[in-house]
């Protein structure tokens, strides 16, 4: 088979399209011993078809408003961004949460007593050494894990006691991935990887608009083997934000690329968070990006070691490493 070979919808039956959809951008999680592969892939097709099927047509803005919409977002990040006050509930709300891995015979505590929580709007850098527990405190937020004990909340929904098919679904529907290591389809241009999600999100964003959003619909029409490191991170961002997440989680967004386009691509979550409202939280080993958060959560074997709450905000285009 042809290493170009376009995959799209018409050659996908839906369970395949949905499977590629569900956590494309997790992929690499797959292979993890305690994930599961899209459960619930029927019960999730079905009620996807009846949404369509009571729409007549799936809910979407025209082009031509999205490009409305975008031509009116600021185009260049202030100086100085103000932290956004705590008034409204939190996102997330954390409580003394626990994870233990089983390796052999010996209890690994990834995670030991974790209290936070998170709101809507923020954004939040998450710092410390290989093994703190960062990773494994981002896969839980986003559905990825399920704590040993505690609670984890997302607005009124427990999530430390959902099945597969109700963590699914909340991946689905409000989460947004970005991973070090981009997870694009080799076989698929930018714009394809990002109709991956558009063609089953229930209120998408077009996917030319999702890339003008990270500035790159000049390159829709390329595949990946034909895109820099930065520019392939970017179409991953396109394709997490393309379904309106309320929450993007990056997991060392910056650390397969060098500085100049590292904060290329730290620029373009921060407009996301700057100019869509979403609540991101970046986890990484780089002390640097720290002055781009609201706050700055430390960990340190598995418990938050230090909380820092930036009055301003730095743009990424003053950062140095």
């Amino acid at each position: 088979m042809s290493a170009h070979v376009r995959i799209t919808k018409s050659v996908l039956d839906r369970t395949i399209l949905y499977r590629l959809y569900c956590d494309c951008a997790a992929i690499a999680h797959f292979a993890a011993p305690n994930s599961h592969a899209c459960p619930g892939t029927h019960i999730a097709l079905e009620r996807f078809d009846r949404r369509r099927s009571s729409m007549g047509l799936r809910p979407r803005y025209s082009q031509l408003h999205q490009l409305k919409v975008l031509r009116s977002m600021p185009q260049q990040i202030s100086p100085k961004v103000q932290s956004p006050p705590h008034k409204s509930p939190a996102v997330f709300s954390v409580k003394e949460l626990t994870k233990t891995y089983r390796m052999g015979s010996v209890d690994v505590h990834a995670l030991r007593g974790i209290d936070l929580d998170l709101y809507a709007g923020e954004f939040i850098v998450t710092l410390g050494p290989s093994g703190s527990g960062k990773s494994t405190l981002l896969n839980i937020l986003g559905g990825l894990d399920t704590p040993s004990t505690g609670l984890v909340k997302y607005h009124d929904h427990d999530l430390s006691h959902a099945d597969d098919d109700e963590l699914t679904r909340f991946r689905r529907e409000h989460v947004g991935f970005v991973f070090q290591f981009y997870n694009l389809v080799a076989g698929l241009t930018a714009r394809e990887n990002i109709t991956i999600v558009t063609d089953i999100a229930l209120n998408p964003f077009e996917a030319d608009t999702a890339l003008q959003i990270v500035d790159l619909e000049d390159r829709a029409n390329h595949y990946p083997a034909q895109l820099s490191g930065g520019e392939q991170q970017r179409v991953a961002i396109a394709r997490a934000i393309a379904k309106r997440p309320e929450i993007l989680l990056c997991d060392e967004p910056t650390g397969a690329l060098d500085i100049k386009t590292g904060i290329v691509v730290l620029e373009a979550i921060s407009r996301i968070n700057r100019e869509l409202g979403t609540l991101v939280v970046v986890i990484t080993h780089n002390s640097s990006i720290a002055g781009m958060g609201d706050r700055v959560i430390s960990l340190a074997d598995g418990q938050i070691s230090d909380i820092k709450v930036n009055a301003q905000r730095i743009p990424a285009k003053e950062l140095a490493w």
